[in-house]
């Protein structure tokens, strides 16, 4: 036992020495971590500067900046179009005044958080996007360094720190998402007041994405209406009768006709950055030689009578993709991946 009971105590100590070595570990990055003192007692020490002409995001975004920090820090922020003292500036990366310095934001939603020493020794900040939007996120990514989170929408979800010394670790950098569709669901909307909370909190979490054309649409891209009584041959074959519940996408008119509803469709639509090729919400794919023969074999997990046709639809969708580059770089196309 007493062996034991020193075995412990000895366990203790190294414990404690870790712990210590963490503490100090941590207590020097800490002291070694610049920062940017925003405001003192109540008082704050920058102005904010809209850098150009005010969009509604920005506007939000720019309310939102001065009504946090204020939050946090007790201190009034004014937004200001000119610069009387060191500043925080919103803005775009095409305004005039920060076309020079930002020109590399080029990428969607790309946006820059960086600071320029004045001559008297302080600093200005700048909150920078490639449009209105990543404006926005700047603005966001910004409060988030001091600590703001938005975890739902409305107050309730909000946590705001305190600060009677409100600083700003300076990490200046440029972001860019990884994913250009980046959506939370709320299903099937709501009352106008929660839709308008819940879209204000996406913006805030940087929850916005492209305009994207997405769901059931494979049929609607080759209209029954016009097609399906002169060529039957452009839909699913199943149990050896055409039917329109899905297209023959094996079928080589099938496809040049497709992508020249789609080429149509931007043309319309020139902001949309993808047109659905989704399948429609059944099983009754076609069963027609030519698409079974691009089936690579396996039956579906759960409908077991079923082939597994992930190869053909990708095939498919490999090529009108490729069909549309022509008159359309750039443009996608959407699918299900489930």
């Amino acid at each position: 036992m007493r062996e034991f009971e020193m075995v412990r105590i000895a366990m203790r100590a190294m414990v404690a020495v870790c712990l210590g070595l963490i503490f100090l570990q941590n207590v020097s990055i800490a002291n070694a971590r610049e920062t940017l003192a925003l405001a003192k007692q109540s008082k704050a020490l920058f102005d904010i500067v809209h850098a150009g002409p005010i969009s509604q995001v920005e506007q939000l975004a720019l309310n939102d900046l001065a009504s946090y920090l204020k939050q946090i820090s007790g201190a009034d922020f004014v937004v200001v179009s000119e610069k009387n003292k060191p500043a925080i500036f919103v803005g775009k990366s095409t305004d005039q005044i920060l076309k020079k310095d930002f020109s590399h934001l080029q990428a969607r939603d790309s946006s820059s958080i960086k600071t320029r020493l004045n001559q008297d020794g302080s600093r200005d900040i700048f909150l920078v996007g490639i449009d209105s939007t990543a404006t926005a996120f700047a603005v966001y990514t910004f409060l988030e360094d001091l600590g703001c989170r938005w975890f739902m929408p409305g107050k309730i979800g909000q946590v705001i720190p305190k600060a009677d010394i409100l600083e700003w670790p300076l990490r200046q950098r440029t972001e860019q998402p990884d994913f250009d569709f980046r959506q939370i669901w709320w299903a099937y909307g709501g009352p106008a007041k929660t839709t308008e909370l819940f879209q204000t909190w996406k913006l805030r979490n940087k929850v916005v994405y492209p305009t994207v054309n997405h769901g059931h649409n494979l049929t609607n891209s080759l209209s029954p209406e016009s097609y399906l009584k002169t060529h039957p041959e452009y839909y699913a074959l199943v149990n050896g009768v055409r039917q329109p519940s899905q297209i023959c996408t094996s079928n080589p008119e099938v496809i040049q006709l497709v992508i020249e509803h789609i080429n149509e469709y931007f043309d319309k639509n020139p902001n949309v950055l993808a047109y659905s090729l989704c399948p429609d919400d059944n099983m009754d794919f076609c069963e027609c030689e030519q698409c079974l023969s691009l089936d690579v074999g396996g039956m579906d997990a759960y409908h077991s009578e079923k082939p597994v046709i992930t190869d053909r639809y990708i095939h498919f969708l490999n090529v009108v993709a490729r069909g549309i580059q022509e008159k359309n770089p750039g443009k996608k196309v959407s699918t299900y991946a489930y």
